[in-house]
């Protein structure tokens, strides 16, 4: 008898964001506070990795700050923006149709995002940094396919992304170059619609050597870690009662921020990236590592 998907697991898969680890700090000087960005009642807040110093940064969700720490991509309802890191100087890019998921690349030219208005499906799209040149990241293989997801390798060469491509209900990982072409296939699950499988929300190591995902196989929405080519493939962070979302590594590949799920109420986690030394820091969701040129923000 097929297991049934949680309401819980189908509504985030459904509902992916996850936005860029950027940032960086000098080797010889004392590192920077490390501080996270993440959604909090339709706003963006920021905050030390502790939970203390939290601010509101700007209105919206999905929060994607450039490499230099320079600019911000978020979207507000149905629309997508991009302003100063400190939230101020905002302008409108696109309007995405409950859309969400931007992210920058890695030279911050050039942004990808999840749409929902444009093709009446979820899907990828590229464009430029001031929202021209629109396109498809790759042309769905079937009407039923949806994407969302995107996240840029550190070296800019290839974008993973979650996809029902290969059966529908059940999102895999993908990653394809840039313009579309050499798409391949990382994640292999034997879920459906109605089975146990999904695999989404990629993040990649700084080195670009692996990736951190979520996946609910075995049974809740958990966090796993596989290598880039999708070999080795392990789960590291699993907890009886929860679903794990959004997996996010830190600048210097240490740690791994998330989302967790649990009796109706979202919340803000770190951990080692091995899994361990688990701790929660605020009220929210989908969170990034702000880069330590983003600004105190508006109070």
């Amino acid at each position: 008898m097929p297991v049934r998907k949680s309401s819980a697991v189908a509504t985030m898969i459904a509902a992916t964001t996850t936005a860029a680890l950027l940032g960086g700090g000098s080797s010889r000087a004392a590192p920077p506070v490390a501080e996270l960005a993440f959604d909090q009642g339709g706003w963006i807040y920021v905050s030390r990795e502790d939970g203390g110093d939290a601010r509101r940064l700007t209105r919206g969700t999905g929060a994607s700050f450039t490499r230099d720490g320079s600019r911000i991509a978020f979207a507000r309802f149905d629309r997508l923006y991009v302003a100063r890191a400190d939230g101020t100087g905002e302008r409108l890019l696109s309007r995405a149709g409950r859309g969400f998921g931007v992210r920058w690349s890695p030279d911050g030219r050039r942004l990808a995002f999840t749409s929902h208005y444009r093709s009446g499906r979820f899907a990828v799209y590229v464009a430029n940094a001031d929202g021209s040149g629109v396109r498809p990241l790759v042309e769905p293989a079937n009407r039923n396919e949806e994407s969302d997801s995107p996240a840029w390798s550190p070296d800019g060469k290839l974008i993973a992304f979650a996809s029902t491509r290969a059966a529908p209900g059940n999102p895999e990982i993908f990653v394809v170059r840039p313009d579309g072409s050499g798409l391949r296939r990382l994640t292999h699950t034997r879920g459906d619609a109605h089975v146990l499988g999904d695999d989404g929300m990629p993040s990649w190591s700084p080195d670009g050597t692996s990736i951190v995902f979520t996946s609910n196989r075995s049974s809740s929405g958990a966090i796993w870690i596989m290598r880039r080519d999708g070999t080795n493939e392990r789960k590291i962070y699993d907890r009886a009662g929860s679903d794990e979302f959004f997996p996010q590594y830190s600048p210097d590949g240490r740690r791994i921020a998330f989302t967790r799920l649990a009796r109706g109420t979202q919340d803000v986690w770190t951990m080692s990236r091995d899994g361990r030394n688990a701790r929660r820091v605020a009220a929210g969701g989908r969170p990034v590592w702000a880069p330590p040129a983003a600004s105190p923000g508006v109070g």
